[in-house]
């Protein structure tokens, strides 16, 4: 009977010897506010996306690519979104537009930034 019990004890003692290698560490993107768990230091590097709404705003990759497979976070910053859209709106204005030409969507272009982007994520599958 104490050899049955001590075969789960075996098996889960190798198992665990691998998946200890494996180790994954706590990565905060300080500059970003945000942390996440990658099995490496990422890589970082500045792009642009582009908006629901069409502003092109700074961005950042964090991005690991290892034998178990490529992760990566994208960190957009909207902080300027209203304001920018505020600027257009204004120049619109000034151009001669009027009504529904001229509206501010900046806060549903905030408001919408996640499901817009799991959006995008999504259809860049398909």
């Amino acid at each position: 009977m104490r050899v049955t019990l001590l075969i789960p004890a075996a098996l889960i003692l190798v198992v665990a010897g691998p998946a200890r290698g494996q180790e994954w560490n706590q990565y905060n993107g300080q500059q970003d506010f945000f942390s996440v768990n990658f099995p490496a230091e990422p890589t970082i590097r500045d792009i642009t996306f582009e908006s629901e709404y069409g502003l092109t705003l700074p961005a950042r990759v964090y991005r690991v690519e290892d034998a178990t497979g490529k992760y990566s976070v994208t960190a957009v910053d909207y902080t300027q979104a209203e304001k920018m859209h505020l600027e257009r709106q204004a120049k619109c204005k000034a151009a001669g537009g009027d009504g529904d030409q001229c509206n501010n969507p900046g806060r549903a272009d905030v408001r919408g930034a996640l499901v817009y982007a799991s959006w995008s994520f999504l259809k860049r599958g398909s």
